[in-house]
């Protein structure tokens, strides 16, 4: 009896951890800070190393309207709106697949201004997280953001019409 109950222990648990529901433990030593996210063709595991979560606050005039976004490495676990409203409030989210870093960009134009909202990240896997958070040329709008560090981050990101910087968005 006791050999079935280990054969049968030894299947589960391999049926388990084929389909990805089993233990999946960390090397001897790894510290890493992990997070259990949903499973995709690319993280099969559904294991995070790093993640960015950005919250984009349009407290500007105009409309902010998605013009592109990418991942270089890392996966989008939520997608940014093709439009942002005056007054809203958008997020997306990115989150590494396997390799352990998330690194991507995503610009959106001003209303018809031509200015131009660049946010890029990397938080890479070993180092210190790195962002770049620009308008171009920077003309009619301003833009600031807190937030940033850590393998599971946040940033709050805040678009505001030049002369506006200190209104509370509301």
């Amino acid at each position: 009896m006791r050999f079935a109950f280990s054969c049968f222990t030894l299947f589960v648990f391999a049926l388990l951890c084929s389909t990805g529901e089993g233990l999946s433990l960390p090397a001897a030593g790894d510290t890493t800070p992990r997070r259990r996210t949903a499973r995709s063709a690319r993280n099969p595991s559904g294991w995070s190393v790093s993640s960015v979560t950005a919250y984009l606050w349009n407290n500007s005039t105009q409309p902010l309207y998605l013009k592109s976004c990418e991942m270089a490495e890392g996966i989008f676990d939520t997608f940014p709106n093709k439009t942002t409203a005056v007054g809203w409030t958008d997020n997306f989210s990115s989150e590494s697949d396997g390799d352990g870093s998330t690194k991507g960009a995503c610009s959106w134009g001003i209303g018809l201004t031509g200015e131009v909202l660049l946010i890029a990240w990397d938080d890479p896997m070993l180092g210190e997280n790195s962002y770049q958070i620009v308008i171009n040329p920077g003309t009619y709008f301003t833009v600031s953001y807190t937030g940033g560090t850590g393998y599971h981050t946040t940033i709050n990101v805040l678009v505001n019409t030049w002369g506006r910087e200190n209104m509370t968005q509301t």
